[in-house]
């Protein structure tokens, strides 16, 4: 019973994207969640544009981008106790920022682009920025923690710790991969969006958490009909992208079993396979048709043009244009 609805819930895990104000709370949401524009209120910004990883019942992670500037003085309104975690990531200098925890100031001081500061919502966090600020915050639940640690084998996560306003470069770097997503830029490249946010919350439960990954995990591998199930559901929605949580579901894994399986299978992790099968779809219409390359990348799942030409340049060395020149029959 407990293995079938686990399984339900991974086949209706989803990644989607909402950009205003007045996007609609997600079904069932708890009103105290603090991600989105719930959170954007405390911090006085109208627009607070969020990634969501989870299902129609629960949220597993979110991240909010949140861009403003609050007078001088000023303290965000308190946020309400909950059983998670915030990851604040600076995406531009702030001079001087203070941080509260309950009553008590927990932090003064400068953040750098790139910096992280952790806070347990049970410690009814409040904040003053001073001046213009451009943050990423990644929402995680204690249960998302704990399910992370039941799936790779290891004891529950007491909580987070990072040491305040310091650098983190894998945050910093996955981070702004997400900021295309947020930005409504790349609305079908669903398995990359995914795969990035999970890397963040396996980066979070390991270097903040101290989980430590099983023995076991290293030689996982998929099945023969895993592989070909996977991969045939890969190429069937390369044009329009899937979902991670679709794709281990459908193996019968845990998302982070089918992961590392399907890199040790296939030497990628599942959103550059796709990247490999897109390129290589691009190079036999380049061939083998006149079709154009705005066309050409649309017929391959790409965002555009822009898109197909970047990707095509970092994976062949060469721009398609080019290419299609040098290997046209």
């Amino acid at each position: 019973m407990l293995q079938t609805a686990m399984s339900d819930r991974r086949r209706s895990l989803a990644l989607v994207t909402r950009q205003s104000a007045s996007y609609p709370d997600p079904p069932n949401c708890a009103p105290m969640e603090a991600f989105g524009q719930r959170l954007g209120a405390h911090f006085h910004v109208k627009t607070a544009p969020t990634v969501l990883l989870g299902t129609q019942q629960r949220i597993s992670f979110a991240a909010t981008r949140l861009t403003g500037s609050i007078p001088a003085g000023t303290r965000t309104a308190a946020i309400p106790a909950e059983e998670a975690f915030s990851v604040m990531l600076q995406l531009r200098a702030i001079e001087s920022h203070k941080l509260w925890l309950g009553n008590r100031e927990a932090y003064s001081g400068p953040y750098l682009p790139g910096s992280v500061s952790v806070v347990d919502f049970e410690d009814n966090p409040t904040a003053c920025p001073s001046g213009p600020y451009d943050s990423l915050h990644f929402y995680i639940p204690r249960e998302t923690l704990d399910e992370l640690a039941s799936e790779h084998g290891g004891r529950r996560i007491a909580g987070l710790s990072w040491p305040r306003a310091t650098y983190d470069p894998v945050a910093a770097t996955l981070g702004n991969r997400l900021l295309p997503y947020l930005a409504g830029g790349q609305q079908k490249t669903f398995l990359m969006a995914t795969h990035v946010a999970l890397e963040l919350l396996l980066h979070f439960a390991h270097t903040y958490g101290g989980m430590r990954r099983s023995p076991a995990e290293g030689g996982v591998t998929l099945s023969p009909w895993q592989e070909r199930r996977a991969k045939e559901l890969i190429v069937a929605n390369a044009a329009v992208g899937i979902t991670i949580d679709t794709l281990a579901a459908q193996c019968n894994l845990s998302r982070g079993h089918f992961i590392r399986a399907f890199k040790n299978s296939t030497g990628f992790p599942p959103h550059r396979w796709l990247l490999e099968y897109r390129v290589q779809k691009a190079k036999s219409l380049l061939v083998l048709t006149s079709v154009p390359l705005p066309q050409i990348a649309i017929d391959c799942g790409f965002a555009d043009q822009a898109h197909l030409t970047r990707t095509f340049k970092s994976l062949v060395g060469t721009p398609p244009a080019a290419w299609r020149r040098q290997n046209k029959f």
